[in-house]
C-alpha cells in the first residue's frame, strides 16, 4: 500500500508484487459541526495533508497548524502519527475507519490505535486505512494562516540551513563529495554555490 510516497525510495532493481496507490482516496471529505462548537472534519486517507490544513484554515478551524508543510497524505500521517512544532495527529485525531486484514470494514476511536511518537497499531497491522476523523475547533482564519506561515518558514530554515563537512569523519565525508560527483556528472548539472550547497544537503539527509 503507498500513499504520496512522500518517504518511500524503490530499488532499481523493481518491486516484485503488486503496489496499491490510495492517493485515489480523496472525494469522501465532510465537515459537520458540533453542539459544544467543534466541528468534525471527515477526511479521506489519499487527501493530501496540506489540502486538510488549507482547508481548514479557510474554515477558520485551528489545530491542524503544526501539520502544514508535512508532505504526505492524510493516511500517512496517521500512519506514523506525523508531528511537529509540539503538535501530532493523535491530538485532533477522534477515529480512523480502515479495512482490516479479512477485508471487513472498522472503525477505531483514537484511544485504541496505540498512536505514539511516530507510531500506530497500523505498523504492526495488516489494516488498510480509509478514512481519518479529526475534531477541530473555531479559530481565526488570518491567525491560523500566520501561524502556518511561521511553522513552514521554519521547516524551510531547518531543511536549508547550512551544515559543516568538517564536522563528519573522513570517510563520511568521502561519500557525500563522491555522490555529489555521481549525481552532477549524471544529470549533467551546472549548479552555482547555492545549487551545490543544496545538492549537499539533499545527499547529507538521504545517506
Amino acid at each position: 500500500l503507498l500513499g504520496n510516497g512522500s518517504n518511500t525510495l524503490f530499488s532499481d532493481a523493481g518491486f516484485g508484487g503488486a503496489v496499491i496507490c490510495l492517493t485515489g482516496l480523496n472525494s469522501r471529505f465532510s465537515m459537520q459541526a458540533q453542539p459544544d462548537g467543534s466541528t468534525k472534519v471527515l477526511a479521506p486517507a489519499g487527501m493530501m495533508l496540506s489540502a486538510l490544513c488549507n482547508t481548514a484554515q479557510k474554515e477558520s478551524l485551528a489545530g491542524l497548524e503544526f501539520a502544514f508543510g508535512i508532505p504526505g497524505t492524510v493516511g500517512g500521517a496517521v500512519y506514523m502519527n506525523a508531528g511537529a512544532y509540539g503538535g501530532e495527529i493523535k491530538d485532533v485525531l477522534t477515529a480512523v475507519t480502515f479495512l482490516d486484514e479479512n477485508l471487513h470494514l472498522q472503525t477505531l476511536p483514537v484511544q485504541e490505535l496505540q498512536l505514539g511518537y511516530r507510531t500506530s497499531i497500523f505498523e504492526r497491522c495488516s489494516w488498510c486505512i480509509l478514512e481519518a476523523e479529526f475534531t477541530l475547533h473555531p479559530g481565526d482564519a488570518q491567525e491560523i494562516r500566520t501561524a502556518m506561515q511561521e511553522y513552514m518558514r521554519r521547516r524551510k530554515e531547518k531543511l536549508y540551513s547550512d551544515f559543516n563537512l568538517s564536522q563528519l569523519n573522513k570517510e563520511r565525508r568521502t561519500e557525500i563529495l563522491r555522490h555529489i560527483d555521481y549525481l552532477t556528472d549524471r544529470l549533467a548539472l551546472e549548479l552555482d554555490a547555492d545549487g551545490q550547497r543544496l545538492l549537499k544537503e539533499l545527499i547529507f539527509y538521504m545517506i
